[in-house]
């Protein structure tokens, strides 16, 4: 089929050229979604009870906790070959090890709905486990973010830990504060999805996280998934390798 004839060199000369260039950056769906994440990512952290109320609501438009996951793997896996490099092991590989951990987040949202669910509440479990996602997209990027800095670096191997204890102390103590954020977040926004305390919110958290990671641990050994054996899915194995 013919293409249909290029406009009169009157127009191309004259109309053509006083029309604007498309905005085509910012029409572009990956930086608007990317745009969202960083949104979600920074109110979801700082104000997680809000967060969960305005995703219940609709009052504000935020990305499907799919899509968080997806942004989330994906800069994790890119960061993770830009840091390591090939050594660290084959493609499908790196992006398994930043999927892995949305399962210990989407059991710990399974055990943690019976526990703060309201009687007769309207709330359900999807939505339990859609606050687990978005808190693992979200904030708890930054632990595994620092996981991935400690494997390029060489924290994680054990002569090093053995030989700078004092390092590796200091370490353990990031780590946790690291992951401190992931904890808040998820807590928040299970109280404002559930109505419930901090106080009750912040102990369902750790019960349904230890508990996600009793029952995947001898999961991850046996297939060899060291993201089912640590707390939040972020093994600091040893030496920059799984």
């Amino acid at each position: 089929m013919r293409a249909a004839p290029l406009p009169s060199g009157d127009l191309v000369s004259e109309d053509f050229d006083r029309l604007p260039d498309p905005p085509w950056f910012f029409q572009s769906r990956l930086v608007k979604d990317s745009l969202l994440y960083a949104r979600a990512v920074w109110e979801c952290t700082v104000r997680p009870r809000a967060f969960a109320r305005t995703w219940v609501t609709g009052e504000a438009s935020w990305l499907n906790p799919l899509e968080m996951m997806a942004i989330s793997v994906g800069l994790l896996s890119v960061t993770d070959r830009l840091l390591v490099g090939e050594a660290h092991g084959a493609v499908l590989t790196t992006i398994w090890g930043s999927l892995a951990p949305y399962v210990k987040y989407t059991l710990a949202g399974a055990v943690a709905y019976p526990l703060l669910r309201r009687r007769g509440g309207a709330r359900g479990v999807s939505s339990t486990i859609a606050m687990a996602v978005f808190a693992g997209a979200g904030p708890g990027c930054l632990s595994r973010a620092f996981v991935l800095l400690g494997r390029a670096f060489g924290w994680w191997n054990v002569t090093f830990l053995q030989t700078h204890v004092r390092v590796s102390l200091a370490l353990m103590l990031l780590s946790w504060v690291a992951a401190a954020p992931f904890f808040v977040a998820l807590a928040g926004m299970l109280g404002g999805l559930h109505r419930r305390g901090w106080f009750q919110t912040v102990a369902v958290v750790l019960v349904a996280m230890l508990a996600s990671s009793l029952v995947l641990t001898p999961i991850g050994i046996a297939l060899k998934i060291p993201e089912f054996s640590s707390l939040l899915g972020t093994p600091t194995g040893g030496g920059g390798s799984r």
